[in-house]
C-alpha cells in the first residue's frame, strides 16, 4: 500500500527576456527573444562556415536540448534551444529499466532489481527501498493501479512486461515463455492466456478500456489480441532484424506506437483490424526502448527513448524532425513516462532524470 502527499504543480515563474546576438564576422545580427517561461539557454550554432557563437545563460539548472530554426543573411545557422531538466534523482546502484508516474502525478517509481518511491516535485525518496522475495533479478517493468494505491512490478525471473488497465483494472503480463496472461486486479487471479509467440516477447502495452493487448519481441513483429477472446487479430511486421522494444496504444485505441532496434519509432493505425504502418520517425541513432504518447490536450504528441543516451519529442502531424532532443543522460535511455506536460526517464547512468517538456 502507498500513501499519497499532495505536491505543488510543476510551474515555472513568468518574467520576459530578451536576447540579444552579433555575429563574429561584424555583421549586424539581432533578434529579440520574449520568452514566459525563463528556464532556458540559446546558442547560436553554425551550420556553414559563419562561426556564430552566443548565448545567454538564464540560471544555473541543468538543461535539455530543443531546437528552434534560424537563418543568417548568407549562411544557414541554426539556434538550439536548451530548457532545463529538472532535478536528477539519484539512488540506484544499478542501470534503471523501469520508470513509471502515477495517476496524480505525484509519485515516479523506478526500479533496477530494488523499487524506489520518488516525489515528482522534491526528487526525494518518498519512501524506503521496496525490495520483496519475489523478485530475484532485474525489474523491467513497473506500473501505478487506476487508483495509485497499488504499484505492480514485473522482473527477469519471470516477467518482462505489466501493464494496467485505467478504466477496467485489468492487468496484463508477459514473459519470456511467451504467453500473453490477463489478471484481475482486485484478487490477484488469473483470467484468460494467450501463447502464440515464438520468441521472447520483450513489450507489452494495453488499450485503456482493457480490450485489446499488444506484444512485441524478438520476432521482429507486434501482435494484436482482443482481450474478450484471446484471438490474435493483427501481426504489424517490423522488418528483419527489428526486435520490437516497446509497444503503446494510444487513449482512444486507435493506433499503436513501437520502437525497435531498426532506430525508429512507427505509428500504427489499427482502426481496420489489420494494422497500417502511418508514420516512421527517424532521427534516433540507436535502438528506440521505449515509445509513449505524451499527454497533450490535442494528443499529437510523442516522447521516444533509445540507447543514443537522448530522449526525443515528436509531432504527429510533422514528425520530418523531432520538436526536442533532450539530452542529459551519459548511458542508455531505457524507460520514460510522461505525465502533462512533465516527464520522467531512466537510464544505465543510474538515474532517473525528470523534463518539462516544451509546450
Amino acid at each position: 500500500h502507498l500513501s499519497f502527499f499532495r505536491a505543488v504543480p510543476h510551474s515555472l515563474s513568468t518574467r520576459q527576456n530578451s536576447l540579444f546576438f552579433l555575429s563574429s564576422l561584424g555583421i549586424l545580427f539581432r533578434r529579440v527573444f520574449r520568452m514566459q517561461q525563463p528556464n532556458y539557454t540559446l546558442r547560436l550554432v553554425p551550420d556553414d562556415v559563419i562561426g556564430f557563437m552566443a548565448g545567454f545563460l538564464l540560471n544555473t539548472e541543468l538543461y535539455r536540448l530543443c531546437r528552434v530554426g534560424m537563418r543568417s543573411l548568407t549562411s544557414a545557422a541554426r539556434i538550439v534551444l536548451q530548457e532545463r531538466s529538472q532535478p536528477v534523482l539519484q539512488g540506484h546502484t544499478r542501470p534503471v529499466f523501469g520508470c513509471a508516474i502515477s495517476p496524480s502525478g505525484e509519485l515516479i517509481a523506478s526500479s533496477d532489481k530494488l523499487v524506489l518511491l520518488w516525489n515528482a516535485n522534491t526528487g526525494q525518496l518518498q519512501l524506503d527501498p521496496l525490495q520483496y522475495p519475489g523478485h530475484s533479478g532485474v525489474v523491467y517493468s513497473v506500473s501505478f493501479s487506476p487508483d495509485g494505491q497499488r504499484l505492480l512490478s514485473g522482473g527477469e525471473d519471470k516477467i518482462t512486461g505489466v501493464a494496467v488497465s485505467p478504466t477496467s483494472g485489468t492487468i496484463a503480463t508477459v514473459s519470456h515463455d511467451g504467453t500473453l496472461r490477463l489478471w484481475c486486479l482486485q484478487d490477484g487471479t488469473q483470467t484468460a492466456q494467450a501463447g502464440n509467440h515464438t520468441d521472447r516477447i520483450k513489450c507489452l502495452g494495453l488499450s485503456s478500456d482493457g480490450s485489446h493487448a499488444a506484444t512485441g519481441g524478438e520476432g521482429c513483429t507486434v501482435r494484436l489480441y482482443n482481450c474478450w477472446t484471446m484471438a490474435q487479430e493483427a501481426q504489424l511486421d517490423h522488418g528483419p532484424e527489428s526486435r520490437v522494444y516497446s509497444v503503446q496504444f494510444s487513449a482512444n485505441g486507435s493506433m499503436i506506437l513501437s520502437g525497435s532496434t531498426n532506430f525508429t519509432a512507427q505509428l500504427w493505425d489499427i482502426r481496420s483490424g489489420h494494422g497500417q504502418c502511418t508514420a516512421t520517425l527517424v532521427g534516433h541513432t540507436k535502438t528506440v526502448m521505449h515509445a509513449v504518447f505524451a499527454d497533450s490536450p490535442a494528443g499529437h504528441r510523442v516522447l521516444t527513448a533509445s540507447r543514443d543516451n537522448t530522449l526525443k519529442v515528436w509531432d504527429l502531424r510533422a514528425v520530418a524532425t523531432p520538436l526536442a532532443t533532450l539530452a542529459g543522460h551519459t548511458g542508455d535511455v531505457n524507460r520514460c513516462a510522461v505525465y502533462g506536460e512533465f516527464a520522467a526517464s531512466g537510464s544505465d547512468d543510474k538515474t532517473v532524470r525528470t523534463w518539462l517538456l516544451p509546450p
